[in-house]
């Protein structure tokens, strides 16, 4: 089944469906954690705009094949490919004040939770459109919207102080 879709993905990637075939590529990754498929899967995230996750992927690459001397040019690839892609990158902040922190609270974002460790910093992301929520024991929930560009661009969520609920 992975190599099906593997050829699924290049098939369409040659066809112009550049999202369907990263889909499929992205199957066939979770099936068999090759890494030629890995390359692939970056190189298609890469065309469909999604810089985030090439870079990403790419940096996975990288790590799989560091230790290799057999691997030596796929590891070289990844690396130069990532490289390429860093400045490119576009950021999203999620700022959680002190006194914004309940006990309790949750930040998601997309409805994946954001680790603590990530708040108030930069944190790569593809461009799109988020919904930030935070929710806490006996509060209100929160929410708000933010759009990142595809390409070099930081943007900034403040998480506001949450109200007790009576």
């Amino acid at each position: 089944q992975a190599e099906q879709l593997f050829n699924d993905g290049k098939r369409l990637m040659g066809e112009g469906r550049i999202a369907d075939a990263c889909t499929a590529f992205e199957g066939s990754y979770d099936k068999d954690l090759a890494v030629s498929t890995l390359l692939n899967l970056a190189d298609c995230r890469e065309k469909n705009h999604q810089i985030a996750s090439a870079w990403n992927h790419f940096l996975a690459a990288e790590r799989q094949t560091r230790t290799d001397p057999a691997q030596a040019a796929l590891n070289q690839t990844a690396r130069t490919r990532a490289a390429a892609l860093e400045p490119r990158l576009s950021f999203l902040i999620v700022n959680v004040p002190d006194d914004s922190r309940v006990d309790g609270l949750t930040v998601s974002r997309n409805g994946e939770d954001v680790d603590p460790a990530e708040w108030n910093r930069k944190s790569p992301v593809d461009g799109g459109t988020y919904t930030i929520e935070g929710k806490a024991p006996a509060h209100e929930p929160w929410s708000a919207k933010v759009t990142v560009g595809a390409e070099r661009d930081i943007q900034a969520v403040n998480v506001p102080q949450f109200k007790a609920l009576p």
